[in-house]
């Protein structure tokens, strides 16, 4: 899985749970579920890119949501491979080896499409996210919009 994924995967996670200390733990825990699911992988290089081109999108949706925390489950979501890449805790590696699929076949190249997808949906529960979690806004938002047609 990309990093990307697993940023935007903690990010829709916290963006939709209510509770937040609790979205924050589910948003780090995310990142076990994907990884068990079988995926291709990216070389590094591709991986930092993108979770780059994922933070700066981030970044722009934590500053209009004006939740920073936001952000701060992204990054949470996407410990476990700074982590296997930085080599702070082995006890944390452990724990993502276990939980990381075998790779003993070869992954199709079309399950990144599949990821895609999946990061597309993401994104559409981020941005969708903050109306679930801020009905107020959205309806005040909504009233806006009709008003302005009208």
């Amino acid at each position: 899985m990309t990093g990307a994924t697993h940023m935007l995967a903690a990010a829709a996670v916290y963006n939709t749970v209510r509770n937040k200390p609790a979205a924050l733990v589910l948003a780090f825990s995310s990142h076990f579920l994907l990884d068990a699911v079988k995926h291709f992988e990216v070389s590094l290089t591709w991986n930092l890119f993108l979770v780059l081109l994922t933070g700066l999108f981030l970044f722009h949706t934590t500053l209009y949501q004006k939740d920073y925390f936001l952000l701060a489950a992204a990054i949470t979501g996407i410990i476990p491979d700074l982590n296997w890449i930085l080599d702070l805790s082995p006890g944390l590696s452990e724990i993502h080896r276990y939980f990381h699929f075998v790779k003993i076949t070869y992954v199709p190249v079309y399950f990144l499409f599949l990821e895609f997808f999946l990061a597309a949906f993401l994104v559409c529960l981020i941005l969708k996210g903050h109306a679930l979690t801020h009905p107020a806004a959205y309806l005040l938002s909504t009233k806006r919009q009709i008003k302005k047609h009208k």
